[in-house]
This record gives C-alpha cells, sequence and structure tokens, in this order.
C-alpha cells in the first residue's frame, strides 16, 4: 500500500498531559466522521518518562462508539500496532516516542504495523495493556488520512448533493464516490 499526500493528527490537548503509568486506558480519541486509515501513534514526553520493565503500548479500535464491544486490541494486528519502550529507559522531556505504519509499498526499510482502516463511527484507544512506566506524563498523538469510499446516506437527518446527479442514497454499484461530492447539507 502506497500513499502520498497529508495527513491529519489528533492530539490530547496540551493543558491536560496524560498520565502514563496506568495499564486501563490512556486515553481515548474522539470517534472519526468518515472512514480513515490510521498511519501513527504516539506521545511526546512532558513529564520524564521512566519505564523499568520494557512497557508496550498497544493502539486499540473501538468498533463500537462509547464501548469495548467488539474492541480490537492492537496487539491482535500482524505486525502489531504497539510501541515497546527500551527496559530502564528513560525519556526526558520533549521526546517524541511512536509508531509507524507500513505505507510505503513493503519498502523494507520502513518497516512498522498496517495503516489500521477504520469506519465512520470508529475510535481509537492508547493503553499500556500489562505493565506501564513508573512515572511520566504526555500529550498523545494518533496520524491518519481519510480513505475515499463510496457515498452512504447515514441517517434521515443527513443528505448531500452529487455533482450532475442531485440526491443520492449512493453505495450500490456504480454509486458516486465522495471525491465527487460539491456540497454536504447536514
Amino acid at each position: 500500500m502506497f500513499w502520498q499526500g497529508n495527513y491529519l493528527q489528533l492530539m490530547s490537548p496540551v493543558a491536560s498531559p496524560v498520565t502514563l503509568t496506568g495499564t486501563s486506558d490512556l486515553y481515548v480519541f474522539p470517534s472519526f466522521l468518515r472512514p480513515v486509515d490510521v498511519v501513527a501513534f504516539g506521545f511526546i514526553v512532558t513529564t520524564a518518562l521512566v519505564d523499568a520493565s520494557g512497557a508496550v503500548m498497544s493502539l486499540d479500535r473501538r468498533i463500537t462508539p462509547g464501548s469495548d464491544t467488539g474492541r480490537i486490541a492492537g496487539t491482535s494486528y500482524t505486525p502489531a500496532a504497539t510501541i515497546t519502550l527500551a527496559a530502564s529507559s528513560a525519556e526526558a522531556i520533549g521526546k517524541v516516542v511512536y509508531g509507524v505504519a507500513d505505507y510505503t509499498g513493503g519498502d523494507p526499510t520502513k518497516k512498522g504495523w498496517t495503516p489500521i482502516q477504520c469506519s465512520a463511527g470508529d475510535s481509537m484507544v492508547l493503553v499500556f495493556p500489562t505493565t506501564a512506566p513508573t512515572t511520566g506524563a504526555g500529550q498523545v498523538f494518533i496520524e491518519y488520512r481519510p480513505r475515499d469510499e463510496q457515498g452512504t446516506v447515514q441517517g434521515a437527518n443527513v443528505a448531500y448533493g452529487i455533482s450532475g446527479q442531485g440526491q443520492s442514497s449512493g453505495g450500490g454499484a456504480g454509486a458516486n464516490r465522495i471525491s465527487d461530492v460539491e456540497f454536504f447539507i447536514v
């Protein structure tokens, strides 16, 4: 899979660093409004991070908004969507720690995990599932790119115009792609 172009980023608020010392969910990112491919994740250290155990951060996908029903652990992807910290390591304030997907067409010099394909309504969760650093906090982030998908009407309160064809419920064979949309009415 090869991709060129810009990506978008979601970050936790600068004024509220995320404590990186627990094994419960560290941060839940808002649900996506459209299909996306998540291509990177990580954190910027805001309070010195110390890890004695070689903790593994996982990027999990929630397919049911606000619920862990059907949650897909980052460790279950092949290769895993994880970041492994070096045992007995210390990371200074300002250090960026991140994991990157292999979206370079399989280039062996740029190893990583396969981008996580998310549907509209999915959300991403950062977690240390088993062990966590002993001290540290940071501003967490994910990077993603929108995916060109078939347009569909998500409910009675959503309609959109398709260039040259008026209203469409989309989604069927020969349906217009989102790139053809001239305007949205929400």
